[in-house]
């Protein structure tokens, strides 16, 4: 149940106490990632940003034009708690996000990269742990080259040699080692080393 008015979505970089604006699309329609454009749920249209129902152009679906239901084709498309009278808005389940509960989340693991919270602060959970790119129909992470894990939460350990050929075991029954390559967690969860014996 979406409206056919979309507009552009971008960050102020400002908040307003007691409004909506932290939330992606004011938390009344679905972000298109690839346009930045907001597809607001019925009665939710583009406010000024201020928090107080007036009409703008800030792209956020913040402004409501009188609503009596919660998104979704069903109510919270099943996966989440409609808030009922006067908000008419979504508590979504775990593992599903989204104004209307129809996006899966991703698995979270600690960030590679993040922005430092506070001194001697940082790497935060993160979806993906900020190395890869959550698939919302399915709520499953599409890791960068060189990482892996639901979470993507590893480092991937190299399969080829530095010429780019696939390493080999050894044939020999005689041999008494044989190529073998393992990874393992030291330290933190993030950091895994790999090693080649021969």
């Amino acid at each position: 149940m979406t409206s056919t008015v979309s507009s552009i979505a971008y960050d102020s970089g400002n908040s307003v106490t007691g409004t909506k604006t932290e939330n992606e699309c004011c938390n009344r329609g679905l972000c298109d990632r690839t346009s930045g454009i907001c597809t607001c749920s019925t009665g939710f249209l583009s406010s000024d940003g201020t928090g107080t129902n007036i009409a703008g152009d800030n792209g956020d679906c913040g402004r409501t034009t009188g609503v009596s239901v919660c998104g979704g084709a069903t109510s919270c498309s099943l996966a989440g708690t409609c808030s009922g009278s006067t908000a008419y808005q979504c508590t979504c389940n775990d593992g599903y996000t989204g104004s209307d509960c129809s996006l899966r989340t991703c698995p979270q693991g600690r960030a590679w990269f993040d922005e430092a919270t506070a001194p001697n602060v940082a790497h935060a959970n993160a979806e993906c742990s900020n190395k890869g790119i959550c698939d919302r129909t399915n709520g499953i992470c599409t890791c960068m080259d060189g990482f892996t894990g639901g979470a993507c939460e590893r480092l991937k350990c190299p399969t080829t040699t530095a010429n780019g050929k696939e390493k080999q075991k050894s044939k020999s029954k005689n041999d008494l080692f044989t190529f073998s390559r393992s990874c393992f967690n030291l330290f933190l969860n993030n950091v895994f080393f790999c090693f080649q014996f021969v």
